[in-house]
């Protein structure tokens, strides 16, 4: 019996982390010790990011990507599945979940400190995407051997596809 495909509106193949998020009153300098105003734990990564944002405009998202069997994979996880986002294409593995440390200052401006580990970019035989149909890919570099994979399926049935290059590193210019 043949599966029925599933049809999303953006597919966003890439990185996730877990944020957490300090509200500080001024950057610290050198050897100084602050004490924030406020926290935020939640998802971030670019990708991820994507995902949540097209659902909360009312549209089918995909996230493709990577979360670790830890306490920030599962509450990552937790959360996109909160938003509606379709989370058959994350892998889970032992490697830990990226975690980011967001310093943001009173003018918006932050500075991000990402602790991947050995957590590497994942394989291109780590998903299937022949049940999949969506109407845009985006990809942020970060999963460069599933995002070409997926491109190149996707290529023909002249899927758009989306490069969120917001740093430039070797997966973005892949």
């Amino acid at each position: 019996m043949e599966k029925t495909p599933i049809c999303l509106d953006v597919l966003c193949v890439g990185h996730a982390s877990y944020d957490l998020v300090f509200s500080v009153p001024h950057h610290p300098a050198a050897d100084e010790k602050t004490v924030a105003d406020a926290l935020l734990g939640c998802g971030g990564g670019p990708a991820a990011n994507a995902a949540v944002a097209v659902a909360k405009l009312g549209y089918r998202a995909g996230f493709c990507g990577y979360l670790g069997n830890d306490v920030y994979g599962e509450s990552h996880l937790r959360e996109l599945q909160s938003y509606a986002v379709n989370t058959d294409w994350i892998v889970r593995g032992d490697a830990p979940t990226p975690l980011s440390a967001v310093l943001v200052k009173p003018d918006g401006k932050r500075a991000l400190i990402n602790y991947k580990g050995d957590t590497a970019a994942l394989p291109a035989a780590s998903l299937d995407f022949a049940d999949i149909r969506p109407k845009v890919i985006l990809c942020d570099g970060h999963e460069p051997h599933l995002s070409l994979k997926l491109l190149a399926h996707a290529a023909a049935s002249e899927v758009p596809s989306v490069l969120d290059a917001g740093s430039l590193h070797a997966g973005s210019q892949a």
